[in-house]
């Protein structure tokens, strides 16, 4: 019964507006003195992981949603500032069990243009993310207590296929983490594309790589992602999204499922 009780919450949180713009995500820049903000909810499960064979092994259940409020702001044509809030609800069985809840981190930082060429836009963007849950007794915040620092590469291109438009995003970058877990490199590709006027389907692709280890406790690692969405727009300023991802392959790290759903609004 709690299963399904939570299943519903995700399902009506989906029918939450989305920002159906998709030129201005990813590497694209804000309009000078334009908002966008995304309001997203994401439930993430797991009982099971990926050992260092690549083989999937049972461990304790962990489950955690996160409710982020992300903010774009254009500042100049070539700079956006952004800012992102997160408030979790995590738990991690086993012995030691943990719970957190609460404003678990604070991430801000800013993306500019780099250069464009005919509608291919190359941006940078350099982020931190401050913890504001510091427990490192608690097993829910295991590797979450550090400040993080994301610096990447981004480019993107609008297209248009057999009378429909889309778009490609690709990311590259590394992430600095502290408090022991291993740096990271990140790689990310999303493809949209509108076979209807208001419809767009979302394929992306999320791929974390640690090729060194941390602290002990903290392996080297990699794990990849998959994640589909729909969006249907409501307006121009406002859709609506939902979706569901899962972790395909990985190396001694979670094996992760979930949903996501989300309220975007531009003004």
């Amino acid at each position: 019964m709690r299963w399904f009780l939570r299943l519903v919450f995700v399902l009506l949180i989906s029918c939450a507006p989305r920002f159906g713009d998709f030129a201005r995500a990813g590497a694209f820049m804000q309009p000078v003195g334009g908002w966008q903000i995304i309001q997203t909810l994401r439930f993430t499960g797991s009982a099971t992981g990926f050992g260092a064979d690549g083989r999937i092994t049972p461990l304790p259940l962990y489950q955690k949603y996160e409710l982020q409020t992300y903010l774009e702001y254009g500042l100049t044509d070539w700079l956006t500032l952004i800012a992102q809030p997160t408030l979790s609800r995590i738990f991690a069985d086993g012995n030691p069990w943990g719970l957190a809840l609460g404003i678990t981190s604070v991430e801000a930082g800013a993306r500019a243009k780099i250069a464009q060429f005919n509608d291919i836009v190359f941006s940078a963007q350099a982020t931190a993310k401050i913890p504001t849950a510091r427990d490192r007794t608690n097993p829910a915040l295991f590797g979450n207590t550090g400040e993080e620092f994301d610096f990447r590469l981004l480019a993107g291109k609008p297209f248009e296929l057999a009378g429909f438009t889309g778009f490609v995003d690709a990311q590259s970058g590394s992430r600095l983490r502290r408090d022991g877990p291993p740096d990271e490199i990140r790689l990310d590709l999303t493809i949209g594309f509108r076979p209807l006027p208001r419809l767009t389907f979302l394929a992306q692709s999320f791929n974390i790589i640690a090729p060194s280890a941390g602290q002990p406790g903290f392996p080297a690692m990699r794990q990849h992602k998959i994640q589909g969405s729909l969006v249907w727009d409501l307006s121009q300023s406002v859709s609506l999204q939902s979706g569901l991802f899962t972790t395909i392959a990985s190396r001694k790290a979670r094996r992760e499922q979930g949903f996501v759903s989300g309220f975007w609004y531009r003004f």
